[in-house]
C-alpha cells in the first residue's frame, strides 16, 4: 500500500509540484523570520497588516480571562457565545446586511452555505476560476443543474441563465479571484440576476478590507445593496484574525443556520477569536489609514510591475507574474529567496498547467522601498 503512495510522491516531485512548508518564527509582518532567515515577505494575505496589531492582541488576551480558551461544543449544543453574537451583529451593521452568521473558516462557510442553498430544483452557475472551496461546495451539493461559465464572461453567463428552467438559480463567484487578482463584474452580474430571477453568492475573501473607499469590499466598490446577494467575508486575511462571516437576507441566514452542516456539526470557535475580530472590525470602521496606505501601494506596485510583459495587471492586493513552467517559477522563487525576498511560486493544481506564477501580495505595512527592492531583483530575473 505505501509503495503506491511512494510512487505517486516521486511522480509528483518529478512534475515540479512538490511543496514544502516554511517555518515561521515571528509574527506575520512584511519582515519575517523564516527558517531562521530574515526575509522581506510578499506571501501573506494579511492585507491591512492587522495580524500583529496590538489592539487585536489585547482584545484576545483580555477575553481569555473572562471567557476561557474553548467553546465546549457546537453553538447549537452548548450555546452561542455572546462575543460571536456581538461580532455577527457588528458585521451585519457595518455591511448594511440584515443578518450574519459566523463560520470557523471561509472553506467551511462555502461548503456549508452552498449545500444549504442547494434545495430541489436548483441551478448553480459557477465561474471557472472560482476558489477550491466553492468548487468543493458545489461538488458536494450536487445541484440539479450546474453550468461552469467562462471566467468573468457575462455573455456566457447570460446564455446559461436564459436556458435554465430551475426555480432556484444561484450565481457563485469570487469577489476578487485569488490567483489573478481581478474582480468580478458585480454590477452587471446583479442586473442579470434581477433579469433572470437568480441570486448571487459572492466569496469576497480577498476583497473585504481592500476594495471600496473604506475597505468594505465589492459591495462598497460597486455601491451594491440587494437581497439577491449573499455575501461572505473572511476574517483571516485583511482582518488579521481567523474565521468567516456570511451575511444577507434574514430568511436566507436563518435557513443556513438550520441547514449548514459545517456550522451545526462542529465545535464553536474559541471566544478569543471573536474578541480579536470585533477589534479588527472596529479598526476597519474607525481608522481608514490602513486602507488608504494599501491603495497607494497597490497603485505603485502596478506601475512598477508594468514594465514586465509577464505581469497581469491588477487593482487588488494580489499581483501575479505569469512565468509558465513549474521549473521556471521555482527557479525564480529560489533566486528571490537568495536575495532574502519571499514571493511564493504558485503551480498546478492551484492554477492551470502552463500558467505557474509568482504571486505578489501586499500589506499596508509594506513600504514603497520594499517594492523598489523587489522590482530591482525581478529586473535581473525576468
Amino acid at each position: 500500500m505505501h509503495d503506491l503512495f511512494k510512487e505517486r510522491l516521486t511522480d509528483w516531485r518529478n512534475q515540479g509540484l512538490w511543496r514544502e512548508r516554511k517555518l515561521i518564527c515571528s509574527p506575520q509582518e512584511p519582515h519575517l523570520l523564516v527558517n531562521q532567515d530574515k526575509l522581506l515577505s510578499f506571501s501573506s494575505n494579511d492585507y491591512l497588516g492587522l495580524a500583529n496589531h496590538q489592539d487585536i492582541i489585547e482584545a484576545m488576551r483580555n477575553s481569555l480571562s473572562e471567557y476561557g480558551a474553548g467553546s465546549g461544543s457546537s453553538a447549537m449544543v452548548s450555546g452561542h457565545n455572546i462575543l460571536f453574537h456581538i461580532l455577527e451583529e457588528k458585521f451585519a451593521n457595518l455591511m448594511n446586511l440584515e443578518k450574519a452568521l459566523h463560520f470557523s473558516t471561509g472553506y467551511m462557510a462555502n461548503i456549508g452555505v452552498i449545500n444549504a442553498i442547494t434545495i430541489s430544483d436548483t441551478a448553480i452557475f459557477s465561474d471557472e476560476l472560482n476558489h477550491a472551496s466553492l468548487i468543493d461546495g458545489i461538488r458536494l451539493a450536487k445541484p440539479q443543474q450546474l453550468y461552469i461559465y467562462k471566467h468573468n464572461d457575462l455573455e456566457d453567463l447570460e446564455n446559461a441563465l436564459r436556458g435554465s428552467t430551475q426555480r432556484n438559480k444561484w450565481i457563485v463567484t469570487d469577489g476578487v479571484f485569488s490567483m489573478d487578482g481581478d474582480v468580478a463584474f458585480m454590477t452587471e452580474m446583479l442586473s442579470l440576476a434581477e433579469q433572470y430571477n437568480a441570486y448571487i453568492y459572492v466569496d469576497d475573501a480577498h476583497g473585504f478590507g481592500v476594495l471600496g473607499k473604506t475597505g468594505k469590499g465589492v459591495l462598497e466598490q460597486f455601491n451594491l445593496s440587494s437581497s439577491r446577494i449573499l455575501y461572505m467575508a473572511t476574517l483571516g486575511k485583511a482582518m488579521g484574525v481567523f474565521g468567516a462571516l456570511v451575511g444577507g437576507d434574514k430568511i436566507l441566514i436563518d435557513w443556513i443556520l438550520q441547514k449548514a452542516r459545517t456550522y451545526i456539526f462542529t465545535t464553536g470557535s474559541p471566544p478569543a477569536l471573536a474578541a480579536g475580530s470585533i477589534a479588527a472590525l472596529t479598526l476597519l470602521e474607525t481608522d481608514f489609514s490602513y486602507v488608504v496606505k494599501l491603495k497607494q501601494l497597490i497603485e505603485y506596485v502596478a506601475q512598477q510591475l508594468g514594465q514586465f510583459k509577464q505581469y497581469k495587471p491588477s487593482n487588488s492586493a494580489i499581483h501575479p507574474i505569469i512565468v509558465g513552467s513549474n521549473d521556471e517559477v521555482m527557479n525564480c522563487m529560489e533566486t528571490l529567496l537568495k536575495e532574502q525576498i519571499w514571493v511564493p511560486a504558485i503551480r498546478p493544481p492551484t492554477v492551470a498547467p502552463g500558467s505557474a506564477r509568482l504571486r505578489i501580495s501586499l500589506s499596508s505595512q509594506h513600504e514603497f522601498s520594499d517594492i523598489d527592492r523587489l522590482v530591482d531583483v525581478l529586473i535581473n530575473i525576468l
